[in-house]
Parts: C-alpha cells; sequence; structure tokens
C-alpha cells in the first residue's frame, strides 16, 4: 500500500486498468481499492471512470513548509562559510 501511495504522489495522471493489473485485480475491485487508498492516505485524487483515469491534484506546499524546506540547511551553510573565512584568515597571518 504504502508503494502505492507513493506511485500515486509521484504522478500526475494513473491508468487504472494498468493499476489493476499491477494489484492483480479486476477494474471494480480495484477501483474500489484505489477509493479506499485515496481516503486513508488523505490524498487529492480524483477518479474519472469513464476514461479509466485516477487524476492527481496538484500538491502546494504550505508557506510554513516553504520556509523550513528554503532555511533547512542554513545552519550548516552558516558553518562552512565562518570556517572558510577562518581558514583563509590563517592562511594569511602564516603568509606575512
Amino acid at each position: 500500500q504504502f508503494s502505492c501511495v507513493t506511485y500515486c504522489r509521484i504522478h500526475t495522471k494513473i491508468d487504472t486498468k494498468m493499476l489493476s493489473s499491477k494489484l492483480n485485480m479486476g477494474n471494480e475491485d480495484a477501483e474500489r481499492w484505489i477509493v479506499n487508498l485515496i481516503r486513508e492516505a488523505k490524498l487529492d485524487a480524483k477518479i474519472d471512470s469513464e476514461q479509466g483515469h485516477v487524476i492527481m491534484g496538484k500538491r502546494h506546499a504550505s508557506s510554513y513548509q516553504q520556509t523550513i524546506d528554503k532555511t533547512k540547511d542554513l545552519t550548516y551553510r552558516s558553518y562552512q562559510l565562518i570556517n572558510n573565512v577562518l581558514n583563509m584568515n590563517n592562511e594569511q597571518k602564516k603568509s606575512n
């Protein structure tokens, strides 16, 4: 089930016939299974039964999450910058 959720999050449009063959189920059983999966995993998705597709909604990260992602390695980058400045300073002292 986890691999299917991951697959759904990666792809924007999924063919239900292909998915039912991978799950070794009939089309109707696979569609019911997909509906339950969407509910349990709280995925933003719609099922187009006529065309036989699961259409995944676009996921927008919250502004809070975007801030976290952009500043995640800020401490490490600051540490590296300070080390580089100190190393340059030490090299200049040695050469004088």
